[in-house]
C-alpha cells in the first residue's frame, strides 16, 4: 500500500467487486478483457482446507492508495461499465454482484479510515449496474513488534 495510506494507520483499504453464483469465470475474463484478482469455480477446493466451492466467484480488486476511497470506488464503476453485455447477461442469469469497500484498521489513537463519500452520481451508476454496495470496516489491534 501507499505510504500516505500507511501512514494513516490504515493496514489494508479496498475496494472489491465479486461476482458469484453459476456460470464461467473464464467466460468473462474472455468477453471483458479484464483480469481478474482471483477466480473461484464451482466445486473447486476453496483457500479453506475441506471447502468446497458451493458457486463460482469472479472478483476484482482496486487497492486504496490515499486517505480516500473516491478514486478505487470510481475505478470499479469504471470497470463494471466496461463490462457491459456480459454483466447483463451475468445479472439476467441469476449472478449477484457486489462492490465492497473494506479497510482494516490498526487499533491505534491516530488511525484513521479512509474517507467515502458517496455522492448521487456515483449511487446512480451503482444503482444502473443492478449492483450491490456494502461497507466492511474492520478494527485491527496494534501489532507492538
Amino acid at each position: 500500500m501507499a505510504s500516505e495510506a500507511a501512514d494513516l494507520g490504515v493496514a489494508d483499504a479496498n475496494v472489491w467487486v465479486e461476482i458469484t453464483g453459476r456460470f464461467d469465470p473464464d467466460l468473462i475474463t474472455a468477453r471483458t478483457g479484464i483480469e481478474p484478482h482471483r477466480v473461484q469455480k464451482y466445486g473447486a477446493s476453496t483457500r479453506i482446507p475441506g471447502r468446497i466451492a458451493s458457486e463460482d466467484r469472479w472478483s476484482l480488486r482496486e487497492e486504496v492508495t490515499s486517505g480516500d476511497f473516491g478514486p478505487a470506488l470510481l475505478a470499479v464503476i469504471g470497470k463494471l461499465e466496461s463490462m457491459g453485455a456480459a454483466l447483463k447477461d451475468l445479472n439476467e442469469r441469476g449472478a449477484r454482484t457486489e462492490v465492497i469497500v473494506e479497510a482494516y484498521v490498526v487499533g491505534r489513537p491516530d488511525s484513521v479510515i479512509p474517507r467515502l463519500y458517496l455522492h448521487a452520481e456515483t449511487l446512480r451508476r451503482l444503482a444502473a449496474l443492478e449492483v450491490r454496495l456494502a461497507v466492511d470496516i474492520s478494527l485491527l489491534e496494534e501489532d507492538d513488534s
